[in-house]
Formats: structure tokens, C-alpha cells, sequence
């Protein structure tokens, strides 16, 4: 069944919103909503190209402190989905990334494995058209295996070789998703995740890490026009602090901070969607103990049908 050239356009619009809104410079990242199928598709693979860059670090105090130093952090992601039937479906997110700053003049790089994402995702009603009370709706679950190198495991003295979060993830959360015919559509996505206690081995002795509960909340829009739509996505997020105990015994600090994004998709074919983002996370909210960045991307998406 081919779908109306807006559903087609949020789906993808809504999968880079929501990681280009979750994309931070400062170690790791932050936890990023899976790729989801939103439309009425067999397969779907998206291929998402990034380019940020922090401008501001916020201390625990709230107090802002701007880069002078000048950092690129390009990553490559691509997000696989299948329907296993018509309820069900399965993710795979994967990633890798190239660091590289400039100091006094002198420039250095790292190129990066990220952390890999399995996700499942239940539709537990059909979408009814003409009700409010029915829009399209996701539950899922979402582990994130800690494959990239974590801040507690940098070699670089810049921690430019960093790309990953360090631990396991366990999230659950839900999309809900609604096109008013014929020109605009919403989206909420709140999302729970909590991380695993770890151990690591460094040359100074044992690290142990326990990291807590965080969450987000993502809201955005969209008015659509033949086979293009711009939208909007608000993202706020917060994450409880990690307490360490070992080579450094820490007191645990909250991370929080908000993010603008704005897209334009379109609809190439009926198979084929690109779009591009635009994310600010310096304009709202009251950020805590964070790299703030500036970040714009390109994806492509190939939707294979039932």
C-alpha cells in the first residue's frame, strides 16, 4: 500500500530530527532514538551524515564557557529495520566518527567505532485516520552495547579518540505520530533509559562506574507540500549523574540540555527520501554540565515494501 507522500516525508524527517537533536560532542554522545519503521514498509535503510560542532562547554556551576580551540566531529550513521510482521519489528543502528581539532595550530585527528544500537518496536493498535485518540504508535525497548571508547578509556590527551558512552543501556519509550491531511503532521517521543554499573582497568588501578537513570522528550511538526515538508523538532534531555569510585572518587553531577532542530525533506520517489537538518543546542533551555553544539546533516532513506 503506497502512503501519502507526508507520511513518507515525516518518517524520515522524525528519524534525523530526533538523532541530530541527541547528538552531543562531549563523550559519546547522548542515548539516540532508534530508526524506526513509521509507514507500512517490509524494510527500511537509513544512511545519516553529520557534522557538529560544540561551541560552548557548561560547567556544573550552569556557568558558560566558550570554545576557543576549534573541533569537527563527522559521523557516519546507518540504521536498519525490518518488519518480522505486521505488529513487530527489529533495529540495528551502527556508527563511526572522525574527531579532529585544532590547537595553538596544530591539528589532530581520530577516527571511531561507535556504540552499536539493538532495538524491537510493538505497534499495539492500527492507526485510525480520523480519530485524535488513535495516531500511529510505537513501544520500544532499546540496548546499547558499549562498543565505542568511553571518556574512562581515552588515550588521547584530548579525548579526541572517545566515541562512545561506556556502558550498557537499557531504554523503553514510545512514538506517537499524526498526519492531518493534507498539509501538516505531530510527533511526541518520550524515552527512559537506564545504565549498567562497570568496571574498568586502567594503568592507575580499577574505575567502577554507576551510572543512573536519563531520559528525553521530543516534540515537532511539520507542514507539508507536495512531495516536500519543513519541520521543527524541540528535544530536551536529562541524564542523572555517574558516580566513579577507584583512581577517582567523584560525586555525581546531572546532565540536561534542550535542542532546536530544523528539517526539509523530500520525497525523491516513492521509494527514495532525503533531508537535511539544521540543530541548535545553545538557544533554549538552562543546560547543565554539557558541550553544547551546532550540528547539520544529510540522510537518505530506502523504504522496501511489503
Amino acid at each position: 500500500m503506497r502512503l501519502s507522500s507526508s507520511q513518507v516525508i515525516l518518517q524520515a524527517a522524525f528519524v534525523l530530527s530526533a538523532s541530530l537533536a541527541q547528538a552531543s560532542a562531549c563523550c559519546g554522545g547522548s542515548f539516540s532514538l532508534p530508526a524506526f519503521i513509521l509507514t507500512d514498509e517490509a524494510a527500511q535503510l537509513t544512511a545519516t551524515y553529520l557534522v557538529s560542532r560544540p561551541i560552548s562547554d557548561v560547567l556544573a556551576s550552569g556557568k558558560w564557557v566558550r570554545r576557543t580551540d576549534d573541533e569537527l566531529q563527522q559521523t557516519l550513521r546507518l540504521d536498519s529495520a525490518i518488519s518480522v510482521s505486521d505488529r513487530w519489528q527489529v533495529n540495528f543502528s551502527a556508527q563511526t566518527s572522525r574527531r579532529s581539532r585544532i590547537v595553538s595550530g596544530d591539528s589532530q585527528s581520530h577516527v571511531n567505532l561507535g556504540d552499536i544500537s539493538l532495538s524491537a518496536a510493538y505497534e499495539p493498535w492500527f492507526e485510525d485516520g480520523e480519530s485524535l485518540l488513535r495516531p500511529k504508535t510505537l513501544f520500544f525497548a532499546q540496548l546499547l552495547l558499549p562498543t565505542g571508547r568511553s571518556i574512562y578509556e581515552a588515550e588521547d590527551p584530548l579525548a579526541l579518540d572517545v566515541a562512545g558512552q561506556g556502558h550498557f543501556n537499557l531504554g523503553f519509550g514510545a512514538i506517537f505520530m499524526k498526519v492531518f491531511a493534507p498539509r501538516w503532521d505531530v510527533f511526541v517521543s518520550p524515552e527512559v533509559h537506564r545504565g549498567l554499573p562497570r568496571t574498568f582497568s586502567t594503568p592507575e588501578g580499577d574505575l567502577q562506574t554507576q551510572p543512573k537513570f536519563g531520559g528525553s522528550l521530543s516534540l515537532g511538526g511539520g507542514w507539508n507540500y507536495s512531495a516536500y515538508r519543513l519541520g521543527v523538532t524541540l528535544t530536551s534531555l536529562y541524564e542523572d549523574g555517574i558516580e566513579t569510585d577507584g583512581r577517582v572518587t567523584t560525586q555525581p553531577t546531572p546532565q540536561r540540555y534542550s535542542s532546536l532542530a530544523l528539517s526539509l525533506g523530500w520525497l525523491i520517489t516513492p521509494d527514495w527520501t532525503t533531508s537535511i537538518n539544521y540543530a541548535d543546542q545553545s538557544l533554549l533551555g538552562a543546560p547543565l554540565t554539557t558541550v553544547l553544539s551546532r550540528s547539520v546533516s544529510l540522510t537518505l532513506q530506502y523504504r522496501a515494501l511489503r
